[in-house]
């Protein structure tokens, strides 16, 4: 049986049904032993097997991208909503969170930026304001997600696990990488229905938060040299970025 190594970012993204992404987004591990969603480089993976999503500690976006099913079948996927499904990446936020009987279940909405962009930036308002009806909720879950990996900046390089995540060592009997995947479960595009009660409109609050971010809310590296380098600058900016990171680990 063949040995990989799980500790690696490695395969091809898809942004879309059978559309490989075409930014600079990775595997959250390595797909030669199963699905992973994906995210950019540099980023923070939460929520494994239900939001899937990401967090950018540059843009402070909280966002979905894509995942190494091309089918998106695969539980580890979040599939987008129709009206932001020729997206690379959406940001999600809170700013139209319904909170249901006073739990932590809210409904995280999409942001819309241009089908071709790559780069993660800061949004207006106006990129999230419109988008509150409930065919706009990307995930319906805790207004907390738990982070599972930090992503390095080569596709290739180790990954850093964090909350004490282990992943999966070898494929499931069966698994082939790149091809489409069994669906688990019943669940709909969004992971479950949105919230009961509707989706209500921005509190000022709200609107405030989304106008300064709405991030509130395979190649192996051979050459020694090379490897330690690649090491090094993975260290400075995770030093750089560290005041930025809640210390439970949960980004909002």
């Amino acid at each position: 049986m063949a040995s990989y190594n799980p500790n690696i970012s490695n395969g091809t993204c898809y942004y879309a049904e059978n559309t490989k992404t075409k930014g600079d987004f990775i595997p959250c591990g390595n797909d030669a032993i199963e699905v992973w969603s994906c995210c950019l480089t540099g980023s923070i993976c939460l929520g494994r097997g239900d939001a899937n999503a990401c967090w950018d500690p540059v843009s402070k976006n909280t966002y979905v991208a894509g995942c190494t099913d091309p089918s998106f079948t695969s539980p580890n996927c979040r599939p987008k909503p129709k009206k932001f499904h020729e997206q690379e990446w959406v940001a999600i936020n809170q700013a139209c969170k319904n909170l249901q009987d006073g739990s932590d279940i809210i409904n995280w909405t999409g942001c819309k930026v241009a089908d071709d962009s790559v780069v993660l930036s800061k949004l207006p308002l106006a990129a999230c304001s419109p988008y509150c009806a409930s065919t706009d909720v990307v995930y319906v879950g805790p207004s907390s997600l738990q982070a599972f990996a930090s992503l390095p900046t080569i596709s290739g390089s180790s990954i850093f696990w964090q909350s004490n995540f282990e992943p999966q060592t070898t494929p499931a009997p069966g698994y082939t990488p790149g091809v489409t995947q069994p669906v688990a479960g019943t669940s709909g595009p969004t992971g479950t229905a949105p919230a009961s009660g509707g989706i209500s409109s921005m509190s000022t609050g709200a609107k405030a938060g989304i106008g300064v971010g709405v991030g509130i809310g395979g190649l192996l590296i051979i050459a020694g040299l090379v490897a330690a380098l690649v090491f090094c600058m993975r260290k400075r900016r995770q030093r750089r970025n560290q005041p930025e990171y809640p210390n439970d680990n949960n980004f909002h």
